[in-house]
């Protein structure tokens, strides 16, 4: 069967009119381009997801930074506390000695 036109006019002819080795081959690339297709579509994907991944890996990168430095302060504030707090305490022992010292003299004035 030819198409419309006859084949001594024109080289084309219906889908039909081809052998059927051609029609099985093509058959076969028609399902060659169906898997491409799909392996396409799974390649997109995956590029997608690795976007994504990327993105959320630069954005806990950049928290992790921002961590680090707030870690940093906080160290840098606490050592400060400490250093504070061994003064206070060593003013408060020096007090507490002084007020012995104190009550012992006015024992001994008392005695």
């Amino acid at each position: 069967m030819t198409c419309w036109r006859t084949a001594e006019t024109s080289p084309l002819r219906s889908w039909t009119a081809l052998p059927a080795a051609t029609q099985t081959h093509a058959t076969g690339s028609v399902q060659e381009m169906g898997q491409l297709q799909i392996k396409l579509q799974r390649t997109q994907s995956a590029k997608t997801m690795n976007d994504d991944m990327n993105k959320a890996l630069q954005a806990l990168e950049k928290r992790n930074a921002e961590l680090k430095q707030s870690e940093g302060k906080v160290k840098g504030a606490n050592s400060e506390l400490c250093t504070k707090m061994r003064e206070i305490i060593q003013e408060l022992d020096q007090e507490k000695q002084e007020a012995a010292q104190r009550y012992e003299r006015t024992q001994q004035q008392m005695t």
